[in-house]
């Protein structure tokens, strides 16, 4: 709320209860706290009132304006009392809001008020109110904390943080159109930045600007000031005079003491600084003019003014005596800083004191002193220097451990990443196996027909031994982290070993026309080694393999010998490269990170949970080898294990059967002999356009429907779009996560292509969470199932939407009932007829368009689509044929015209483009009577 100050005041005089309470605390704060004591009573008063009317949540409010005008007096203890008592009630009544705000204000003050180590509590306090309001969604409290962050590491000189918060304050300011933020967000930019003369003057005059918007007189005192100083600095004396000048005119109209004090001041160092560059005339009324202002601004001297004021007086009448030459003026001066400093003492400014003491006395021709004060000016010089270095260690030291624990911060925030999208794969990678457990179970169990059973038992087998590995998996993983998996070696010949597992291979890349192929320098060479182990690491390279290169491509996994290993052991090398696709450099310093993944997308190309690689990688090392990878993107891909073992004496060769692991078969799916028909006369079967990637759940689904539906398959969502375009079906049902292109992509390409708009689509996806059944809502999916799904409710999800298509048909009926009738266009699929209808009606009132010319291909022309795509979308829609909805449009205008006696029947004939007789045959067969009988 921002209220005039003056209606502020009327409306207090008349006001009661929380309404007092209320505008007191706005007063308080629209005043910008002054006059001091006068915003201190208001606020006294509002917690006053509030604690006699026990308004709990006012009373937090008061404390919490009363803590920022002690802040701004620089009471920074008092401050932190009010934000605790504030904090306390915030939790007493649950409320989040006061609870934010009292520990953003708590840890502000803290910061100001405490040095290091302390002051990193002030940080925690921010950041834990930080994740408290983006927990509760408070955006633009969350954008202000920001802003207070900025301020803080701006406080304690740190810069770069500064920045960084401040553009963050200042982005959600924007979104909020909340101007206060925005013109003090770009001041503290300009202040942050202020050694960047572009930068630090564009900040500048864009808070000026949006202040002078405002009207905000304490805010532009603050503008006119830090311009002043940035032209100073930037040695543009007459500029910084010019703001200067400004900023002790405005700071009289706000009437703050300080404000006056902190302008004139200034002012009067500008002056001073500018008398260097002038002749010795004008030096002379600078140094007076400087003197003048130093006087004025000592008449607003305060009991609450900071010290630095203060000293900064004291300062510029001794530079200014010293600069006329008056030493006798300025050794009064000295004396006076050196009591000053007696009650506040600082080393730098002591320093500033022993110096010119020395000047002084040296202009004096005083030698004795000028020498002491000299020496005393050199000794704090030196203790100062070491303080400063000792500070910056220390400030590097508190700078490290930050940076330690933010990288600790960030590992933990990544590693939660990982852990939260393993968890969401492994939940996919479970649920496409139950669901192929589950749907053939209950067919199995509903079915008498022996060879579909067989088929299903094969579905089960195969997905309970995937669930199988994904499980067994899980466990070498715990082992390995707990330290309780050990190598179990036997003796066996290691290259024997390798082929019989690529052989077991064999079908499976067959399948997927891949050539695989097996190199070995050794038939045959006997090692230790745990065979259990090495089946697992080369099971996860060669399935891997076998899932990332394409038809065509070729697997090659090779056995080597190693350099020269010590007496009675041999090093060897097993390589896996395949020419499929390739990782990229950003991927591969990850690939063997547990839970990571190269393809996180919607549409990668192949599942996986992300452990297999990281599984390997820790197989290998408790083997004592290492695991290499070389890769390029479109060529291909090289794992490399090296291992040393101890060679033993010949035994027994490996045979195939020994190896434990089952091998991946591939689903057979029967295609189609050809392109199913998708017309929708009545007694045939509605076309299904089933687009599923993994080709188990694609033949069981396609098992489901293939006695109700004619299927048309298709493999990823780039292939089901350009098959629903081709054919448009009559309804579509989709997995999500596919290769090339991924469901919720494809559905938002149908749904806003015209041809295909009208399709029903139903995603079927393992991603059950909310936020992803909203997401395939907004691409515009009529339906939404998770795995493992009912085969019966999946059924009747179809059967439901077919029927709703059917309903929508009789209600675009309407459009041919009543052609030139006022229609509300409400959707996109009316959008379409209203065209065709307009189209149509414009062939019939324009003269020298011949009617007879109205056929399918001309409302493709018009229409920008294929023929066939015309077709099938009027059709789908309307459940006619093209030519006969044009038919239905010329006899439903007729019709109109008769109701309005246009003409006889002839006339009207002619005017739809037919002959008479034809007329009133087509005319009583649509309507059941003569067309006369509308003329009678």
């Amino acid at each position: 709320m921002s209220i005039p100050q003056q209606n502020l005041h009327q409306m207090l005089s008349n006001a009661t209860g929380q309404d007092r309470i209320t505008l007191l605390i706005d007063y308080a704060k629209e005043t910008n706290f002054y006059p001091f004591e006068q915003a201190k009573a208001c606020l006294d008063e509002a917690i006053s009132l509030a604690t006699k009317q026990a308004l709990h949540r006012l009373l937090a409010k008061a404390y919490l304006a009363k803590c920022q005008l002690h802040r701004e007096d620089s009471n920074y203890k008092a401050s932190i009392t009010l934000c605790k008592k504030a904090l306390d009630i915030g939790k007493k009544i649950d409320d989040q809001e006061i609870i934010i705000e009292a520990m953003t204000l708590l840890g502000v003050s803290h910061i100001m008020y405490y040095k290091e180590p302390e002051r990193q509590k002030g940080y925690t306090y921010l950041k834990e109110s930080l994740t408290l309001a983006q927990k509760h969604q408070f955006s633009l409290l969350t954008y202000k904390i920001y802003g207070y962050l900025g301020f803080c590491y701006q406080y304690t000189n740190k810069m770069g943080l500064a920045g960084e918060y401040h553009l963050k304050a200042l982005e959600g300011y924007k979104k909020h159109n909340f101007l206060f933020g925005i013109a003090s967000t770009y001041h503290n930019l300009a202040y942050t930045m202020r050694r960047n003369k572009e930068k630090a003057m564009e900040y500048a005059k864009l808070s000026l600007e949006v202040n002078l918007q405002l009207n905000n007189k304490t805010w532009l005192l603050r503008n006119y000031n830090l311009l002043s100083e940035l032209y100073r600095n930037f040695n543009e004396h007459h500029k910084a005079l010019d703001y200067a000048q400004k900023a002790v005119v405005i700071a009289k109209e706000v009437g703050t003491p300080k404000g006056i004090l902190q302008s004139t001041l200034f002012l009067a160092d500008l002056y001073y600084r500018l008398s260097f560059h002038v002749d010795i005339p004008t030096r002379l009324t600078y140094l007076q003019k400087a003197s003048n202002w130093v006087q004025e601004g000592k008449t607003y001297f305060m009991d609450t003014t900071e010290f630095f004021f203060r000293f900064i007086a004291i300062q510029l009448e001794l530079l200014i005596a010293f600069q006329n030459e008056d030493f006798d003026l300025a050794l009064q001066k000295l004396k006076e800083a050196e009591q000053f400093n007696q009650k506040n003492p600082l080393p730098k400014h002591k320093k500033f004191v022993e110096e010119y003491f020395y000047l002084c006395y040296r202009a004096k021709q005083d030698y004795q002193k000028a020498l002491l004060h000299h020496e005393n000016y050199l000794q704090l010089l030196t203790e100062i220097n070491e303080t400063d270095t000792n500070k910056k260690l220390d400030e590097l030291q508190v700078q490290y451990e930050t940076k330690e624990k933010e990288k600790e911060n960030k590992r933990l925030q990544e590693l939660e990443v990982l852990k939260t999208r393993f968890f969401s794969q492994i939940t996919h990678e479970l649920r496409t196996p139950l669901t192929l457990i589950k749907g053939p179970v209950r067919q199995i169990i509903q079915s008498n027909n022996l060879h579909k059973s067989r088929l299903q038992a094969e579905i089960i087998e195969r997905n309970a031994d995937r669930l199988l590995l994904l499980v067994n998996q899980l466990l070498d993983v715990n082992k390995l982290e707990a330290g309780k998996m050990k190598l179990k070696e036997s003796q066996g010949s290691l290259p024997e070993f390798i082929e019989a597992i690529v052989e077991a291979f064999r079908d499976l890349s067959n399948s997927k026309q891949i050539n695989l192929v097996f190199q070995s320098e050794l038939e045959k060479l006997f090692v230790l080694f745990d065979k259990h182990k090495m089946e697992k690491i080369l099971y996860n390279l060669l399935s891997n393999a076998c899932k990332f290169t394409p038809p065509k491509g070729q697997i090659i996994c090779s056995f080597s010998l190693g350099k020269p290993s010590m007496a009675g052991t041999q090093a060897i090398r097993i390589q896996v490269a395949d020419t499929g696709r390739g990782i990229g450099t950003n991927h591969l310093p990850h690939i063997f990170d547990r839970f990571y993944q190269a393809d996180n997308s919607l549409s990668r190309t192949a599942e996986g949970t992300g452990i297999g690689l990281s599984l390997v990688k820790e197989l290998v090392e408790l083997m004592g080898g290492t695991i290499s990878v070389h890769s390029t993107l479109g060529e291909g891909t090289n794992f490399e294990i090296n291992l040393t073992l101890q060679v033993v004496t010949e035994k027994e060769s490996i045979k195939a059967h020994e190896i434990s692991f089952t091998i991946p078969k591939q689903a057979q799916i029967t295609q189609p002999k050809k392109s199913p028909n998708t017309k929708t006369k009545q007694g045939k079967k509605p076309s299904l356009l089933l687009v599923e990637d993994n080709k188990d759940l694609h033949t069981y689904i396609r098992s489901l429907f293939e006695k109700d539906y004619n299927i048309i398959p298709a493999y990823n969502g780039k292939q089901g779009l350009e098959l629903a375009q081709k054919h448009t079906p009559n309804i579509i049902l989709s997995d999500v996560m596919m290769p090339i292109m991924n469901g919720y992509e494809m559905c938002t390409i149908i749904k806003n292509t015209e041809s295909t708009s009208h399709i029903p689509i139903v995603l079927l996806t393992a991603k059950a969470a909310l936020n992803s059944r909203i997401e395939g809502f907004e691409q515009g999916a009529d339906a939404y199932i998770a795995k493992p799904f009912s085969a019966e409710e999946l059924k009747l999800q179809l059967r439901n939407l077919l029927t709703t298509q059917s309903n929508l048909q009789k209600k675009l009926q309407q459009f041919i009932l009543h052609p030139s009738q006022e229609r509300e266009v409400v959707d996109k699929e009316t959008q379409f007829l209203n065209k065709v209808i307009q189209i149509i009606e414009t062939y019939l009132a324009d003269e020298e368009l011949n009617v007879e010319d109205l056929n399918v291909n001309t409302l493709s022309k018009a229409l920008f689509m294929s023929s066939s795509q015309v077709y099938r979308k009027i059709l789908a829609l309307t459940n006619t044929t093209v030519t006969a909805f044009i038919r239905n449009i010329r006899l439903a205008r007729a019709k109109e015209m008769l109701e309005r006696k246009e003409g006889n029947v002839t006339d009207i004939a002619l005017a739809i483009g037919w002959s008479p007789s034809y007329f009133s045959r087509a005319f009583t067969k649509q309507y059941g009577f003569s067309p006369k009988k509308l003329l009678l």
